[in-house]
């Protein structure tokens, strides 16, 4: 391994490093963040089921693998961060490995690399406790084994982690699907072999879901896959989609947070469409042919189908891309001859990856010299509710933002309550809208009465929205029944709802 090639790998490690360790640090809370966190520590503490025992509406490896990581190291924000980054060098492992498989070269596969470190989007998204780092870590490990491993192995090894993929996020569904067609029909695996990945694909879900399928299989399938089996629920879920045209602003959207790495799938595509020769050197390599059809679909698929859409969507699809965008260019590099079109390439690729990382995203960013960022408003507020509150306190919250603090305060609440997506509901019994993972009226005066602690933003709007049928019950109860409330000043992120009070409200029955 050269000098330049160590430099180089050591230099792109080190920037992507200290740039996630940045965004960890100082950038703002995203809404699930909390969610995905207290529910995973929560259901390996309590011992419960997904599902069933709690709410959950991701499939239960998200949960499960940052609830382990926060019961080993302590309910904190950072700790799930941390976990996301060291997955992020698992998926540039990957990466690397795959292209260099492919290519032979070592440089092809730090390109890939380098496309993911200095992509400060990427950076930002896998400096996070979301889905993001994880399933790629997964998607790119299926393929990794595929092209690495011997046979039948790499079959058994690929299907494992696909599967991973899709217990990470119910909506990576296709990237399984068309592994499953590839492997059945186009790599013409034996009898025993598709048997093999027959088992694996059965057996690994239900080792994780069968207890919750035995004990109500149609609230499992409803939960995990939402409003893709919407029909298995007597009620209609909570579902709002937005119109075709609208989703050409992901579009745009993706463009400018990935401009980069679109633009050079463009040069790519224009180059491949203008060059029969080279495309045809492409496209006859049957992996490439794999990821390439992942990518298609897993990414109009999320750009142009998945309910709720938003740019941190094409992140589950850029793993993928970074793969064949690093196996075309070694491709285009021997493909030209003339030695000055070569380094004219190869200036071009580093200037791009230069300017790729000034390429931040301001917005979701706290100036780090001020005292105010959301972490440091959640570990105040977390501080004052663990002060104030018992370890075996029911607390519970109305904004899906104070989950964050209940995390690292090592405190519990209600279930249902950590996700504003799926709340309140006046249709039906209580035992079916309680089975569903939803409340109703008598459901919230049951856990009011059961609660020592009621915890709500000071100013009202922020919830007012979502709470709507929910809040003025709260809030007559909250009169009669509990005593002043305690503020805590300066406590809650302010980007969940644009306003200047972010006090907290702390009531306890009287």
């Amino acid at each position: 391994m050269s000098r330049l090639f160590k430099l180089s790998l050591i230099s792109l490690i080190s920037i992507f490093l200290l740039t996630a360790t940045f965004h960890a640090l100082v950038g703002n809370t995203f809404l699930d963040e909390g969610e995905y966190l207290y529910t995973g520590y929560t259901t390996i503490e309590d011992n419960t089921q997904l599902y069933i025992d709690t709410f959950a509406r991701v499939p239960p490896l998200m949960y499960l693998s940052y609830g382990s990581v926060l019961q080993s190291f302590g309910p904190d924000i950072i700790n799930g961060r941390i976990f996301s980054i060291v997955l992020a060098l698992g998926v540039f492992f990957f990466a690397f490995g795959i292209v260099r498989k492919l290519t032979g070269s070592k440089w092809a596969g730090l390109l890939s690399v380098a496309l993911l470190a200095s992509t400060q989007f990427v950076t930002q998204a896998f400096s996070r406790a979301l889905p993001l780092a994880l399933s790629n870590f997964f998607i790119l490990g299926s393929i990794f084994f595929l092209v690495k491993s011997k046979r039948p192995w790499n079959y058994y090894l690929s299907t494992l982690f696909i599967v991973f993929a899709c217990l990470t996020r119910q909506n990576l569904g296709l990237l399984f699907i068309i592994l499953m067609i590839y492997l059945f029909f186009i790599e013409k695996t034996k009898l025993k072999e598709k048997i093999g990945i027959s088992l694996i694909s059965i057996v690994v879900p239900l080792a994780f879901f069968w207890k919750g399928i035995v004990a109500d299989a149609p609230v499992v399938i409803a939960n995990v896959f939402g409003t893709a089996f919407q029909s298995l629920t007597p009620f209609q879920l909570y579902f709002e989609g937005s119109s075709f045209i609208s989703r050409f602003y992901y579009v745009f959207s993706d463009l400018n947070k990935l401009t980069i790495l679109f633009s050079l799938t463009l040069f790519a595509l224009l180059f491949l469409g203008l060059t029969r020769n080279f495309a045809r050197e492409v496209v006859s390599h049957k992996y490439i042919l794999l990821i390439a059809g992942m990518f298609v679909v897993n990414y109009f698929f999320h750009t142009f189908g998945w309910k709720g859409n938003n740019s941190w969507y094409s992140i589950y699809s850029v793993g993928l891309l970074a793969v064949l965008l690093g196996f075309v260019f070694y491709k285009l590099y021997y493909y030209l001859q003339d030695p000055k079109s070569r380094k004219v390439l190869v200036l071009v690729l580093v200037s791009l990856i230069m300017i790729n990382f000034t390429l931040m995203d301001r917005t979701t960013l706290i100036n780090p010299i001020h005292s105010d960022t959301h972490l440091n408003k959640i570990s105040f507020a977390a501080e004052s509710v663990a002060e104030l509150t018992n370890k075996d306190d029911q607390i519970l919250i109305f904004g899906q933002g104070l989950i964050h603090i209940l995390l690292e305060a090592d405190r519990r609440t209600v279930a249902p309550l950590t996700n504003e997506h799926y709340l309140y509901t006046s249709e039906l019994d209580i035992n079916q809208v309680e089975r569903y993972g939803f409340y109703n009226e008598e459901m919230l005066r049951i856990w009011l009465d059961e609660s020592n602690v009621v915890m709500l933003p000071r100013d009202k709007n922020r919830v007012a929205s979502k709470y709507v049928d929910t809040l003025p019950i709260v809030l007559e109860i909250l009169e009669n029944q509990y005593g002043d409330p305690v503020i805590v000043e300066d406590a809650i992120p302010g980007d969940l709802i644009n306003s200047n009070d972010e006090a907290l409200e702390i009531y306890f029955r009287i």
